[in-house]
């Protein structure tokens, strides 16, 4: 019969020393822990791995959307730019300022021209304001948009000819003899006075949308634009 293999021996010496049986029974679980523990750490590893390429790629398609929304703002900014020489923008410039200002200029005399006045005040005097106040800002009002017409848009110029009607009509009322003797006197003339400042506001807003369209160029700047395919 063999004799088990033991730490003491009684005869001869063991085949393999009881240290050197602790020392492989220790490494071979060391390697087994150590297996462990890369293993866990290649789990964690990757998943943090993986979070991190799902937070790229959010940060990403983020990214893309507000390069997407501003490129859509711009090209909105764009179709509605309108591409001019300074010639032709700084025509247009003066011509808008000089509606503007005779839009004014009128506006500001008719509001102290009251339909209520007819009742208490003499009729050489009122007729007196009219035609010292009214008539002439009138008239240059009516100039100015006749002159100036080729050189701004065609719906400024519609709000402004519709104006020159409401002022016209309320001027009409203002110089009738015998307002009693009209039916609706004061109806019309606050329709009249209220189209004509709705019409000074919508060609207010006109002409600074308008304005703020204009991209001024430089006529090679232009040539471009006009060509590009796109």
């Amino acid at each position: 019969m063999h004799r088990p293999i033991g730490c003491e021996g009684q005869g001869r010496r063991p085949l393999v020393s009881c240290p050197s049986l602790r020392l492989g029974a220790a490494s071979f679980l060391s390697k087994i822990w150590v297996n462990r523990l890369l293993e866990q750490d290649r789990t964690e590893y990757a998943a943090h791995l993986e979070k991190v390429k799902n937070n790229y790629q959010q940060d990403v398609e983020r990214l893309k959307a507000d390069i997407e929304r501003t490129q859509q703002r711009l090209q909105a900014h764009l179709d509605r730019s309108t591409y001019v020489h300074r010639v032709q923008f700084e025509k247009e410039f003066t011509a808008l300022s000089d509606i503007w200002k005779a839009v004014a200029d009128l506006r500001s005399v008719l509001e102290g021209l009251s339909w209520r006045d007819r009742d208490h005040e003499d009729d050489m005097q009122y007729e007196k304001r009219i035609n010292e106040l009214i008539l002439p800002r009138f008239g240059r009002f009516v100039e100015v948009v006749d002159n100036q017409s080729p050189f701004y848009q065609q719906d400024i110029y519609r709000e402004l000819s519709d104006a020159v009607t409401a002022v016209r009509t309320e001027i009409t009322l203002a110089r009738t003899e015998n307002p009693k003797d009209t039916p609706d006197y004061y109806k019309q003339r606050r329709v009249a006075r209220g189209d004509f400042e709705t019409r000074a506001k919508k060609i207010s807003d006109l002409i600074r949308v308008r304005l703020a369209s204009l991209v001024v160029v430089e006529r090679e700047q232009t040539e471009r634009q006009t060509h590009d395919p796109r």
